[in-house]
This record gives C-alpha cells, sequence and structure tokens, in this order.
C-alpha cells in the first residue's frame, strides 16, 4: 500500500505493507477426527514488509523477515463441546473492540495505530510533540500470543471465549 501523510509542516509517502491485515503465507488444515470431533491446525506468517504503523517522521523501516513475524502456529479440537486451542494464535479478545458496524472493513475501524501510529503529532509552533497516533488513539484489541483458549459452543449467537 502507499502510506501518505501530512503533519502540516512537511508531507512523507512510503510504499509499507498493511498494518491492519499484513502480505502473509499460511497453512489451514481441518479435519474431521470421529465422535464429532474437528482436530485443526494453522501455521500462519507475515512476509515480512515494513509495516504503515512503523513509518514516522524521523524512521522509514526496511523489509526484514523476523521471528515475530510468526503470527499463528496452533492447534485445535472441536466438538459439540466447543473448541479448544493450543499455541500461538487469537486470545479471546481479539477482534472484539474491532467491530466495523459499516461492513467496509476498515472505514469504521477503531485501530487507527494500526495505519500510521508511529507519526508524532506537532505542536502549533512546528516542533514534534513527542506524542505518536499511537499514543493518543487506543483500541484495546488482542493480539497473537501463545495461549490456550476455549471457545463456548454458540447460543443464539452468543458465545464465550477464555483464554
Amino acid at each position: 500500500m502507499y502510506l501518505g501523510y501530512d503533519d502540516d509542516a512537511k508531507s512523507y509517502g512510503n510504499l509499507t505493507d498493511n498494518g491492519n491485515s499484513n502480505c502473509r503465507i499460511g497453512l489451514t488444515l481441518m479435519q474431521p477426527a470421529g465422535s464429532g470431533l474437528t482436530f485443526g491446525m494453522v501455521l500462519e506468517a507475515a512476509l515480512g514488509g515494513p509495516q504503515c504503523s512503523g513509518f514516522a517522521q524521523v524512521s522509514d523501516p526496511i523489509w526484514i523477515w523476523q521471528k515475530t513475524d510468526i503470527r499463528k502456529a496452533e492447534i485445535s479440537l472441536g466438538g459439540h463441546f466447543g473448541t479448544l486451542f493450543l499455541g500461538q494464535g487469537s486470545m479471546a479478545t481479539d477482534s472484539v473492540a474491532a467491530r466495523d458496524l459499516s461492513g467496509t472493513a476498515l472505514a469504521g475501524y477503531v485501530n487507527r495505530p494500526d495505519t500510521a501510529g508511529s507519526y508524532s503529532l506537532r505542536r502549533r509552533d512546528g516542533d514534534l510533540s513527542g506524542f505518536t497516533i499511537g499514543d493518543v488513539f487506543k483500541d484495546y484489541n488482542g493480539s497473537t500470543r501463545k495461549q490456550i483458549r476455549y471457545d463456548t459452543p454458540g447460543w443464539n449467537g452468543l458465545s464465550l471465549r477464555g483464554a
């Protein structure tokens, strides 16, 4: 994607990877395991592109793949009891604060730091304030981490998660 940012003193533009949903490669396996059970496995990693959230007036990130680009490496077992997950995957609160009722996927999205989180805000005198977009806009969203997670089965559209 192309990220353009104007802080009223200077304009910046960079080719970046989208911080809302970066370029990834992955493998997903869902296999019936008998007795109404389903076994799953997900392996997924980012390609290592510079995230738009990492650009700022004073930094231009580069393409580099790191161990932290591993997004998911988990197994799951599901059935009438719900689903149990083990490994690195989505925490119970992943995406709960990111409900976009506009139906456009990003127009009403709450996580502004994903797009330009490292850019500093400018003071009226033209100096950089030391406060970044990521400092002043929070989304309280979960992430992907090493975890054991349980999702209950759904009841009339309601389900619970714990990790």
